[in-house]
């Protein structure tokens, strides 16, 4: 450990048990951290709160981290002087599963939450990426859903209340444990998808879903994206209610271990609900895709669809970790996929794979998965990359760089241009985190965040 680092854990000496304070020697590899930084594990709300605010005191800048899931959204840290850990806030503190609501720790396993609730036939409607390491704290601060959003909708839905720790460590509390909460101004949604740039959430409460006696889905392929594109407008405009519907090509990854060699855009079509109902929202849809043209349509079992939604993960997940290759979170209008995805094919080289895309049809949130030229140099990639968020803006849409090389990152904003209100935003942030000490750097930078 360098003297930097020594000297930072030593400010944290006394405020926690010693064997809640770590050495990282490079921290996260998507933080590209070029020192040795101290993690620092509180494991009460008590303890959080003394952590961050020897942190003020000493105007340390903090990292908040929970699995490790989602480190690669946002810009690098501009600074990062300890890392404070969700790992040990990991308990279930209240669970009423007559009322559909649940109260957990931060630091609390998505996956682990959703096992408990299973017990009772109830589960959180989210779905993130990379959902098996993702804490709570972590899918609330990036807020994170995948494609069930079209029917349950996303973070700021489903969660009721929070309790975080401001960087000085004063503890707040916004919302509660009941559906409907009116009293004074809603911190807990401007703390969802704020990055950890506002405060430390500790503790979340949580609307639950019953489970769907039954699911069960199609897989429908088509010859080129125009087609699956005009199919998922029938689908939606139709008298089908699925549970997700989303457009995916993987390219090489799409059949797995089948004979089929060639990649062709599919739909995935999901339903969840009374065994009856999902029989007949199935063979509606299978009709409806055979006249929209598909040269295959596959019904899938509740197995198969968990498989293909494996599928689109593992695919996803292994992007996020892939030094090598740029991911595109992209929200556009439904009608302009097909030129999005066209326009993001040119950070691709000519001999490089094609682009993996899995399109959330519900909001129009294109994810783009494309390698970087081997002989690429980073100021290229990086110009390549501002060319085609303007390209992509210019069709109405906006481009924010969920993944890429650590280098990649250092020339650009991932977030592009802000869309709200700068001078509102930085004037809360000034207000929460006065010195900016929390996550420097990693949210929009006119934001000072």
């Amino acid at each position: 450990m360098n003297d930097s680092a020594d000297r930072v854990r030593g400010v944290f000496d006394g405020v926690v048990p010693s064997d809640q304070i770590t050495a990282e020697t490079t921290g996260p590899r998507d933080l590209d951290l070029r020192h040795a930084v101290p993690v620092v594990s509180p494991a009460t709300e008590a303890q959080a709160s003394e952590v961050l605010k020897a942190a003020h005191a000493e105007r340390l800048s903090v990292v908040p981290i929970g699995g490790g899931s989602a480190m690669h959204h946002g810009n690098l840290p501009a600074e990062a002087d300890v890392l404070v850990s969700t790992e040990l806030l990991d308990a279930t503190v209240d669970y009423e599963p007559r009322d559909l609501t649940v109260v957990v720790e931060s630091g609390k396993r998505l996956a682990q939450l959703q096992d408990e609730a299973r017990g009772s036939d109830q589960f959180l409607a989210l779905d993130p990426p990379n959902a098996s390491r993702a804490t709570v704290g972590g899918v609330l601060s990036t807020s994170g859903s995948g494609p069930m959003r079209r029917t349950y909708g996303t973070p700021r839905d489903l969660c009721l209340g929070i309790r975080a720790v401001l960087a000085d460590g004063t503890i707040i509390k916004s919302g509660g444990r009941v559906v409907k909460n009116v009293a004074g101004y809603d911190l807990t949604k401007l703390f969802i998808g704020s990055h950890g740039t506002l405060g430390l959430i500790v503790q979340a409460a949580f609307r639950l879903h019953p489970l769907p006696r039954r699911e069960a889905g199609l897989l429908c392929v088509f010859k080129s994206l125009d087609e699956a594109t005009s199919a998922a407008c029938t689908v939606t405009h139709s008298q089908l209610q699925p549970r997700v519907l989303e457009l995916i090509d993987l390219q090489d990854a799409m059949w797995g271990d089948t004979s089929r060699d060639e990649s062709a855009p599919a739909l995935l079509i999901t339903f969840g609900d009374i065994p009856e109902a999902v029989d007949y929202q199935v063979e509606r849809g299978a009709s409806a895709m055979h006249e929209a043209g598909s040269t295959e349509v596959r019904t899938l079992s509740e197995e198969d669809v968990g498989a293909w939604h494996t599928r689109i993960r593992d695919v996803l997940d292994a992007a996020h970790e892939d030094p090598t290759v740029v991911v595109c979170r992209i929200g556009t209008l439904m009608t302009t996929v097909p030129l999005v995805l066209r326009v993001v094919g040119q950070l691709a080289g000519p001999s490089e794979p094609g682009v993996q895309s899995m399109v959330d049809w519900s909001d129009g949130i294109v994810r783009a998965v494309v390698s970087v030229p081997a002989s690429a140099e980073t100021s290229e990639v990086a110009s390549a990359v501002e060319k085609v968020r303007q390209q992509v803006m210019e069709a109405g849409g906006r481009l924010v760089v969920e993944s890429a090389p650590a280098d990649v990152k250092r020339l650009l904003d991932v977030w592009g241009p802000p869309t709200g209100p700068v001078a509102l935003m930085q004037q809360l942030k000034d207000r929460l985190d006065p010195h900016h000490l929390l996550n420097r750097g990693r949210y929009h930078r006119e934001i000072g965040g």
